[in-house]
C-alpha cells in the first residue's frame, strides 16, 4: 500500500456497530485518504451505508467481493461468531485486516488465526489503545512517578435495559447453535477497559497472564454474566483488578485507575481524559482503521495488533470456561420500566442492582473483591 493511489477499503457489516466505519469511510473518502470498494452484508445497505455505497458493489457473499473488488484493506464488524471464518477469507485474499473486539471467541480460534497465512498487517478494534493517554500513563507507570503501583483497576457501571439482549440471539450467550460467542460484560461492552489496562501495563501478550480469578453473576435469563469481577495476575507483578455491571444504579463513564504508593491517575479512556493527582489533561486519539492505513506496511508499529490481544484472550478464556454463572437473588434486584416497547408489547425493563455503581470503584480503586467492597449476594 506503498502506492499513490488512495487504498480500497471493503466494510464487511454496516449496520450496528458497523454504522461507525460507514461515517468515518465516508469522512476519509471525502478527504481522498481512501476508496471505497464495496460493502458486504446480510441486507443491502440502507440511509448513510447506501449513501456511501452508491453504484459500488454489494453482496452478501464475501468471497464474491473479495475476488469482484480486490480490496488493500477489509473491516469486518460482524457478530462475533463470524470473525474468524471470514478473517480467514479476508488474509486468503491477500487483503490487510481490521478485525472488531473480541477478535475470537474463544483462545484457541485467536491462535489459529494468528498463524494463518497473508499480509502480517491484522489490527483488531480496540478503539481506546488509539488514544494519546495510554501511552502518557504507560510512561507514568514506567518512571515511577506514581511510586510503586499496587493494581491497575478498571470500572464499568452502564445501564442497559432487556433489549439489549433481545438484539441478537447471540447476545448474552456462551454459545450459539454449538459455536462459542462469549458476550459478557468484560468481552465485548467493557473489553475496552480491561484491553487499555493490560497495556499501560505493558502486559499484552498472551504469556503476560500468569493467572486470571473471576466472579461473575447475572439477573436475567442469560448465559453469559451482567455483572462480572475479575482479578487478572501479570508478569509485571501488578494485578489487573475490575468491576463492571450493566446493571447500575447510577450510569456513568467507565475508566482505568492506576493506584501508586505516590500517586493516582484515572483514565476516563471513553473520553480521552487523563486525571493525575487533581491535573486533568485531554488526549487525542487515532482510530484503528487510520492506524492501518499508516503503518499497513510497518506491522509491527499497529495501536492493537492481533498478536497484542493475546493478554487479553487468555482473560476472554477463563471468563468463557467459568462454571455456570449464577443468577443474584431477585431480592437484591430492583426492576425499572422505562415505558419502550419491546416486541410486541411490554415495557423495555431495565434491572438495576442498589449500591452496586460505588461497589464497582470500590473495587477499582482499592482492588477489593465484590465481597470486600460490599455485595457478596
Amino acid at each position: 500500500m506503498s502506492g499513490s493511489a488512495a487504498p480500497r477499503v471493503l466494510l464487511v457489516g454496516a449496520a450496528g456497530y458497523g454504522s461507525t466505519y460507514v461515517e468515518e469511510i465516508a469522512r476519509l473518502e471525502a478527504a481522498g485518504e481512501v476508496e471505497l470498494a464495496g460493502i458486504c452484508d446480510r441486507s443491502a445497505p440502507v440511509g448513510a451505508a447506501a449513501d456511501l455505497l452508491g453504484d459500488r458493489p454489494w453482496a452478501d457473499d464475501l468471497g464474491q467481493l473479495l475476488v469482484k473488488t480486490s480490496p488493500d484493506v477489509v473491516v469486518v464488524a460482524t457478530p462475533i461468531p463470524l470473525h474468524l471464518p471470514m478473517a480467514r477469507q479476508v488474509l486468503g485474499a491477500d487483503a490487510r485486516l481490521l478485525l472488531e473486539k473480541p477478535p475470537t471467541a474463544t483462545l484457541a480460534d485467536w491462535r489459529a488465526l494468528c498463524a494463518h497465512p497473508g499480509p502480517a498487517a491484522r489490527q483488531v478494534g480496540f478503539q481506546s489503545l488509539g488514544s494519546s493517554a495510554v501511552p502518557r500513563l504507560r510512561a507514568l507507570v514506567e518512571s515511577g512517578a506514581l511510586g510503586q503501583v499496587r493494581h491497575v483497576g478498571v470500572r464499568g457501571a452502564w445501564q442497559r435495559t432487556d433489549s439489549y439482549y433481545a438484539r441478537a440471539a447471540w447476545a448474552g450467550r456462551r454459545t450459539l447453535d454449538g459455536v462459542p460467542v462469549a458476550d459478557g460484560v468484560w468481552t465485548n461492552p467493557f473489553a475496552h477497559g480491561l484491553a487499555t489496562a493490560l497495556a499501560v501495563l505493558g502486559t499484552t501478550r498472551a504469556e503476560d497472564v500468569t493467572d486470571v480469578r473471576t466472579q461473575l453473576w447475572r439477573t436475567r435469563d442469560i448465559e453469559c454474566d451482567d455483572t462480572a469481577w475479575v482479578r487478572v495476575e501479570t508478569t509485571a507483578g501488578v494485578p489487573v483488578v475490575g468491576a463492571a455491571t450493566l446493571c447500575a444504579d447510577e450510569d456513568e463513564e467507565p475508566a482505568v485507575v492506576v493506584a501508586g504508593t505516590g500517586g493516582t491517575a484515572v483514565l476516563h479512556y471513553t473520553a480521552d481524559v487523563l486525571e493525575v493527582d487533581g491535573t486533568v489533561e485531554t488526549h487525542t486519539r487515532t482510530s484503528p482503521l487510520q492506524d492501518l492505513l499508516r503503518h499497513a506496511d510497518e506491522p509491527q508499529r499497529l495501536q492493537s495488533s492481533l498478536a497484542d490481544c493475546g493478554a487479553f484472550m487468555q482473560v476472554l478464556e477463563a471468563l468463557r470456561l467459568a462454571p455456570p454463572v449464577p443468577r443474584v437473588p431477585e431480592e437484591a434486584v430492583r426492576d425499572v420500566g422505562v415505558g419502550r416497547s419491546v416486541g410486541q408489547g411490554g415495557t423495555d425493563r431495565l434491572r438495576t442492582l442498589p449500591g452496586i455503581t460505588a461497589v464497582v470503584r470500590r473495587v477499582a480503586q482499592e482492588g477489593l473483591t465484590l465481597e470486600a467492597a460490599g455485595r457478596p449476594w
